[in-house]
């Protein structure tokens, strides 16, 4: 790449060009006061509109302060003749997007890559920064192989002044940046989702003849498959990229040190998938953030529709929702949804053979899913990778309670979830604890749709599910202290901070694309 070199800029000595990218050039140069190499960014499209001017140099002079072992060292930043050029630390081992050209990066090297990352983009937002353009090509490489985020948004800006879209390269950009909206925190955990996606598969999650079409498939297409791409990665990588590239910034994991952390996790806990058979997601399904929530409620002997928010929310019984830990699909209300006359709840201790189909809990059938009264069991269905149903149920409020069920997978793959939920206020407010199919367990807290992971899933010593069998799950909440056990050993605990009362529930989630069906069975709930 050569380029005759016609301008300098006070201080430096431009040597050769090293890079072009769609918002300006980058150089080799030397800084004369210093003697040091540099690399100075030359932004395209300047302007010499005092106020934009000012915004630039603001955005610059924050990232400046900026100090993180993972950052990109901004040493010097202006202006001149109209043109706004940054100055950077020279960093030679090229680019990730260099690396992934020869395929997908082994997954140790990735793994570090992403939480270097994560972390510089943690320190960035603690800061008040926002990177807006998380990628590959802006991730730089020394010559031992560490990374470092380079680009801290300002070209972005920069670009951003002169009234063209919002910055963001479009194969990594949110919807909400597709649709012209600000970037934020929850922007750069997608971008950061998208980048460790193609580091892991050696591919794009989306692929699009033009920027137009790419971002028209960030805002609308289903999340695909990371293991249809990589069969060997492991069975939970791909309910972490469903969350970090869910379609609504509030569904996805709450910082980028959370995103990898998950991502890790994935690895460190879940089994290979090297022996699951691929399964493709539904067609038509749509998985990410802009959720429809289908929920029913029987309200005394009457049954009441509510419309919340423009989302299909039903005040009360069965949930279709998303929580911070698990993608979820879009699921528009079926016309044929019912909802179930509920009685006032009885004192405990409560029992429930689901013999009743009046008995409490609600019933509801859409177009990805069915809950029903079936066969003297409360069924769950499941038809879409990444989606949890819940079913409270209706009338209790006790803070101190325990509940005993056997689940049971009747059919799907060993990725799902069943489990027991007490102190549920709303789908914001609750205490869950899960077993696995794989013989893993969970436990959390979700207030107010903000996750608190008590027990990372972990693996029980021993435990096997074939499907058909049965598990005893039983619950615990007593105070600040909760306990999870199933089939009679005591496997996670946690500690509530602020328990509060609310009624119980029951959830079956679908952790992978395919069909998932639970039936609960044998209910029993007293106060410990």
């Amino acid at each position: 790449m050569t380029e005759t070199i016609s301008f300098e800029f006070p201080g430096y000595r431009m040597q050769s060009m090293v890079g072009r990218g769609g918002m300006g050039r980058v150089y080799r140069a030397e800084q004369l006061a210093t003697h040091r190499t540099v690399a100075v960014k030359v932004l395209d499209r300047g302007t010499t509109d005092p106020a934009k001017l000012a915004v630039f140099h603001r955005e610059a002079a924050t990232v400046a302060k900026l100090e993180h072992p993972h950052v990109v060292p901004l040493y010097d930043y202006g202006d001149y003749q109209g043109t706004q050029y940054l100055v950077f630390r020279f960093l030679t081992g090229g680019t990730v997007a260099d690396r992934i050209k020869a395929g997908s990066i082994d997954v140790d090297t990735a793994l570090r890559w992403i939480d270097d990352v994560a972390s510089a983009l943690d320190a960035a937002h603690q800061s008040g920064i926002i990177h807006r353009d998380v990628k590959p090509s802006n991730l730089l490489l020394d010559e031992s192989g560490n990374v470092y985020l380079g680009d801290f948004g300002i070209a972005a800006a920069a670009v951003d002044l002169e009234g063209s879209a919002p910055g963001g390269s479009a194969a990594y950009a949110s919807p909400e940046q597709g649709r012209g909206g600000s970037a934020d925190a929850a922007s750069d955990v997608y971008s950061l989702a998208v980048t460790a996606f193609e580091m892991l598969t050696g591919s794009k999650p989306f692929q699009a003849e033009t920027a137009l079409g790419m971002i028209v498939r960030h805002m609308h297409d289903p999340v695909p498959s990371a293991r249809a791409l990589q069969p060997n990665l492991p069975l939970a990588v791909d309910a972490v990229f469903f969350a970090g590239m869910a379609k609504e910034p509030r569904e996805r994991p709450a910082t980028p040190g959370d995103f990898a952390r998950r991502l890790r996790q994935a690895f460190v806990a879940a089994p290979s998938a090297t022996h699951v058979p691929q399964v493709e997601p539904a067609p038509g399904v749509r998985t990410g953030r802009k959720v429809s929530r289908v929920l029913l409620l029987g309200i005394g002997a009457a049954a009441v529709l509510l419309c919340m928010l423009g989302l299909g929310v039903f005040g009360g019984g069965l949930a279709a929702i998303l929580t911070s830990a698990t993608p979820t699909v879009t699921v528009e209300p079926s016309p044929t949804a019912i909802a179930v006359v509920s009685p006032t709840a009885e004192a405990l201790p409560l029992t429930d053979d689901f013999s009743d189909p009046a008995s409490g809990f609600g019933l509801t059938q859409a177009t990805d899913g069915l809950v029903e009264y079936a066969d003297g069991t409360l069924r769950i269905t499941s038809l879409a990778g990444g989606l949890e149903w819940f079913s409270p149920y209706a009338g209790l409020e006790e803070q101190d309670i325990r509940i005993e069920v056997q689940a049971r997978r009747v059919e799907g793959p060993l990725l799902n979830e069943m489990a027991a939920v007490c102190r549920w206020q709303d789908e914001m407010n609750y205490v869950a604890a899960a077993w696995r199919g794989d013989g893993q367990v969970s436990l959390w807290k979700l207030t107010d749709g903000v996750e608190d992971r008590w027990v990372e899933w972990t693996a029980v010593q021993g435990a096997q599910d074939a499907e058909g069998d049965s598990h005893s799950l039983q619950l615990t909440c007593q105070g600040s202290a909760v306990t999870f056990a199933v089939d009679g050993l005591n496997v996670a605990e946690g500690v509530d901070p602020s328990p509060a009362p609310g009624t119980f529930a029951l959830m079956a989630g679908l952790l992978e694309p395919g069909k998932l069906v639970v039936a609960f069975d044998d209910l029993r709930v007293t106060r410990p």
